[in-house]
């Protein structure tokens, strides 16, 4: 091949480089000339915008019931152009949970009968942010009325939402092992509430058996777990 017909295919090539780096072939994946194979993005450092997604329009809503649980109905045109109603379980509030170990490597859980289970579970100490307080207020008010412990330091650990296809409030759940003890004092008929401790390899052995059905439980032990406030 001659050196002309080399310099003819080096400027080729540099201009397609230049005219086809820049732009998008599929879900963001590149060709890239200069090494003869598809490249991603991020591997050519090109910044891809994130796509606009398509969101629900709210028209309206109204309570259709409000006791322990608010249940309001929304009308909303779906990205379609449809109109439909949605009802959602809304919070004024927020939860929150706290995930308690004990020096001696116990778990401390409340130990409850939840009605729309028909069934004792374990779950963990928490319930309803008051007006006023901060969701640690809330995390060592709850911790003192159904299990005696005062939580001294309190670890964020997560937050999520417990249901959002249907709910609109968070839990917030955190992580303690500094606390000390207090009187248990529980006002609500409804909450029969019993303080059990387990050895964490029993606790885990509940878990691998997939006894523990409680979300806020299951979250806050892995994510304490990852964070490596507790052993794996």
């Amino acid at each position: 091949m001659s050196s002309r017909e080399l310099g003819t295919i080096e400027l080729t090539r540099e201009i397609i480089c230049a005219i086809l780096l820049p732009l998008i072939v599929d879900n963001g994946i590149y060709y890239s000339v200069r090494i003869g194979k598809f490249e991603t993005a991020y591997e050519q450092g090109v910044v891809v915008p994130e796509p606009t997604l398509p969101v629900w329009k709210r028209i309206s809503h109204k309570t259709v019931y409000k006791g322990r649980v608010h249940i309001v109905e929304h009308d909303a045109v779906l990205p379609n152009g449809e109109l439909t109603k949605y009802e959602v379980e809304h919070g004024n509030t927020c939860s929150v949970a706290v995930l308690i170990e004990t020096l001696q490597h116990e778990i401390i859980l409340a130990h409850q009968f939840r009605f729309p289970l028909d069934r004792w579970i374990y779950d963990l100490p928490g319930g309803a942010k008051q007006t006023g307080e901060t969701i640690e207020q809330a995390a060592i008010r709850e911790c003192r009325e159904e299990v005696g412990i005062s939580p001294k330091k309190l670890h964020k650990l997560h937050t999520f939402y417990p249901n959002p296809a249907r709910t609109d409030w968070p839990a917030h759940v955190f992580y303690c092992n500094d606390y000390d003890e207090a009187i248990s004092v529980v006002n609500d008929p409804s909450e029969n509430v019993k303080k059990v401790c387990l050895p964490i390899e029993d606790f885990k052995q509940l878990v691998d058996n997939q006894e523990i059905v409680d979300p806020g439980l299951l979250i806050a032990w892995y994510a304490a777990r990852e964070k490596g406030f507790i052993g794996t």
